[in-house]
């Protein structure tokens, strides 16, 4: 007659992996016992063995309806329909500090790690950056003629300019105040010599007079040693006593 040899089971929790360990037992266990069933020899069973063999048979029956629950079991730990209970809180962790040597600390633990990398080399110099635009402000005193040489000097009640330097550009604005009214044929006293490698000298720069005057926006600069702005605009009638320079031009 067939017995039956099988370990017991040992479980360590109900996790997927002594989930999956149950179900492969009661699988063992479910052939074994089908085993020995099919091999029993029914025409020599006393009552006893009777009895005995309807208890087997239930066990068999308990051990298919436990694979179920098992198979069960494992589908809804997969699906994840299987959780445990929220656990309690755990303690605080230790938050790292750098300490006064710039290592790692945790709490008063120094851990010898160096909270910043080491120094690396030094790279390569860059190339030189193209020089910027330099820029200066001053001021100039404007100077009055009425003709190509003479100079209105004795009538001058105001004269003053400012000059906006931004590299080679010039701004300028300038006023001439007199006491009587004169002609203006050119204003001389200008910052900076003009850039004289222009195809023409005629820049916008304006010449006004007061306010029911002439008006010349674009004048030719010229002079060698003291360069004057020209009144385009310019007739030995048209008298004024005030003059107004205003614009830009390209220095040398």
């Amino acid at each position: 007659m067939a017995t039956l040899q099988f370990d017991p089971i040992q479980l360590d929790g109900m996790d997927g992996k002594n989930i999956q360990k149950l179900n492969s037992w009661i699988i063992r266990l479910i052939d074994n016992l089908s085993y020995i069933l099919n091999n029993l020899e029914l025409d020599n069973m006393t009552s006893e063995t009777e009895k005995k063999f309807s208890q087997v048979q239930e066990t068999v029956k308990m051990a298919k309806e436990a694979k179920e629950i098992a198979d069960n079991m494992v589908k809804k730990l997969n699906s994840g329909e299987l959780k445990g209970e929220p656990g309690e809180d755990g303690e605080n962790g230790i938050t790292p500090t750098i300490g006064d040597n710039g290592n790692w600390y945790l709490d008063t633990l120094d851990t010898g790690k160096p909270s910043r990398g080491e120094k690396g080399d030094q790279g390569e110099k860059g190339e030189k950056g193209d020089a910027g635009m330099s820029y200066e402000e001053g001021q100039w005193t404007p100077r009055l003629f009425n003709t190509t040489s003479n100079e209105i000097k004795t009538s001058i009640a105001a004269a003053m300019g400012n000059y906006y330097r931004v590299g080679n550009i010039v701004f300028v604005e300038a006023m001439i105040l007199t006491t009587s009214s004169y002609a203006c044929h050119h204003i001389s006293g200008l910052p900076y010599e003009p850039n004289h490698n222009r195809p023409s000298q005629v820049y916008p720069i304006g010449v006004v007079s007061g306010s029911s005057g002439t008006n010349a926006p674009f004048n030719e600069i010229s002079g060698s040693s003291s360069y004057y702005v020209k009144n385009g605009a310019y007739a030995s009638g048209k008298t004024y006593d005030s003059w107004y320079v205003y614009g830009w031009y390209r220095k040398a």
